[in-house]
């Protein structure tokens, strides 16, 4: 269901596929409770849904950290980040990093469209 992202060029990527349709980037702690209940919560996107890709914290701390600097949004995890049109356009944090919340936050980007 998610895919893995690890690298600038991937992050990349995912900022250029928002030109076409939302993204999902996916903080994820593998070592935090609450980031695990993130992480059931997202895996029951369907393919109806955006694609979620998944940056694990203590594996890519440097992307991580690459996303804070570039965008200044505060790191913290669980974390989506959701991207349209090239820019990120919302993200939540902790107990609101949710399936809910994506479906919600896309069908208002794309009622904007």
């Amino acid at each position: 269901m998610f895919t893995e992202i690890q690298t600038t060029d991937q992050l990349d990527q995912v900022i250029a596929a928002s030109e076409v349709a939302p993204q999902v980037v996916f903080k994820h702690s593998s070592r935090c409770g609450l980031s695990a209940s993130a992480h059931r919560s997202l895996s029951v996107l369907s393919s109806q849904d955006p694609p979620v890709f998944i940056l694990t914290v203590q594996d890519s701390r440097k992307l991580s950290n690459e996303i804070e600097e570039r965008f200044q949004i505060r790191h913290e995890s669980p974390q989506i980040i959701i991207f349209s049109g090239g820019e990120p356009v919302f993200n939540s944090s902790h107990r609101r990093a949710t399936s809910e919340t994506v479906r919600e936050c896309v069908s208002t980007i794309e009622t904007q469209d």
